[in-house]
């Protein structure tokens, strides 16, 4: 038997990626300009797209910290981060449309398993 590959925090491997890319695709997939993502905008759907931009970023690569990931997103500090990915794991368990939305920003980034 194989022995499982843990990941800390949820981590998972994953194709390369920038942050940059993350946004641009989680501005399309929400109909909203980068500039939003990244501003301190709080409506629902910019809102909703950071938490997702953030828990992506935290699962899909293993050297994104949470100081790294706010200073992508031009957030003030990693405690900003730290509540988007803990409201991410929440709305992904409560909130259909969220989890869809987080499920398509993320399958681009996702290695096939081996069949």
């Amino acid at each position: 038997m194989r022995a499982a590959i843990l990941h800390p925090v949820g981590e998972l491997p994953s194709k390369p990626f920038t942050m940059a890319e993350l946004c641009q695709r989680a501005g399309n997939l929400a109909s909203l300009p980068v500039s939003t993502l990244k501003s301190r905008r709080r409506g629902r759907n910019a809102t909703y797209a950071r938490f997702a931009i953030m828990y992506v970023a935290r699962r899909r690569k293993p050297s994104a910290t949470y100081p790294w990931i706010a200073r992508n997103m031009g957030l003030r500090n990693h405690t900003s981060v730290i509540y988007g990915i803990s409201q991410a794991h929440l709305l992904i368990e409560s909130d259909s449309q969220f989890k869809a939305f987080v499920d398509a920003l993320e399958a681009p980034y996702a290695l096939q398993e081996a069949a």
